[in-house]
């Protein structure tokens, strides 16, 4: 698969395409190396097919490729964060959908997974991309809610005040 721009009298014309891969399916590419790898393409091009008579501003280069580094830098910037966030959450209980069975999940983050720019957290032995992840609450937190739940199902098991009997003395006490 590879990245297209038609380029006429020199200069870069209109917008860049995906061409079919192999499979002759048409994907786009989102890697930053591979999006720089075709800037330098066509700030090259553009230089070659240049009107010698009328020269373009090499400072007009420089500019772009400065922003285009600060594109750069701005994105490893965010997969860092990204990086950072996901290893605060081991020991912390998440709630995400599946994005493959679109089942929704509860657990404990058991560790974090790093794979490239996407990152992993495994609950229960299984591995979930954390941009699934929807909450994530302290572990305290999460069994103090379960306590409450478990009490609150306890209490719901039990007759009326009114009919409570000696039989149901066992019932009381475990809540």
């Amino acid at each position: 698969m590879s990245l297209v721009q038609q380029i006429q009298n020199g200069k870069a014309v209109g917008s860049t395409t995906a061409a079919a891969d192999t499979n002759g399916k048409a994907t786009t590419k989102s890697k930053m190396n591979e999006t720089k790898e075709m800037f330098l393409q066509l700030l090259v091009t553009e230089m070659q097919y240049q009107d010698p008579m009328q020269p373009s501003d090499n400072s007009e280069y420089v500019k772009e490729l400065a922003q285009f580094t600060q594109i750069e830098s701005l994105n490893s910037m965010q997969e860092d964060i990204a990086r950072l966030n996901a290893n605060s959450l081991p020991g912390k209980y998440v709630t995400l959908t599946d994005s493959e069975t679109e089942k929704e999940v509860e657990g404990l983050v058991e560790y974090v997974k790093a794979d490239g720019s996407k990152n992993y957290v495994s609950i229960d032995g299984k591995l979930y991309n954390v941009a699934d992840i929807t909450t994530v609450s302290d572990s305290a937190y999460f069994e103090d809610t379960m306590m409450a739940q478990n009490v609150e199902q306890l209490i719901n098991t039990l007759p009326d005040p009114e009919r409570l009997a000696l039989e149901d003395r066992e019932k009381v006490q475990n809540v």
